[in-house]
């Protein structure tokens, strides 16, 4: 019985904390987002995709770079 007491899970924690604490409830949000529609590499999904992701991360105010590199170009 005791063993089964380290099996209780955190409360879901809501929407509305600060961007400084993980919340599923988030998460999962952008992952139903980013997981809407295939976004293979190279198509217009994919940008959108970037761009989601890059306004996110601009809204944490921290600043993020992409860096492109195509491992088929030789």
């Amino acid at each position: 019985m005791l063993s089964l007491s380290n099996l209780n899970t955190p409360a879901v924690k809501p929407l509305e904390l600060s961007s400084k604490e993980f919340s599923a409830e988030s998460a999962w949000r952008h992952l139903e987002v980013i997981a809407s529609e295939a976004h293979p590499a190279g198509s217009v999904e994919n940008q959108k995709v970037r761009d989601y992701l890059m306004r996110e991360i601009a809204e944490l105010g921290l600043v993020a770079s992409t860096h492109y590199s195509c491992p088929l170009s030789g």
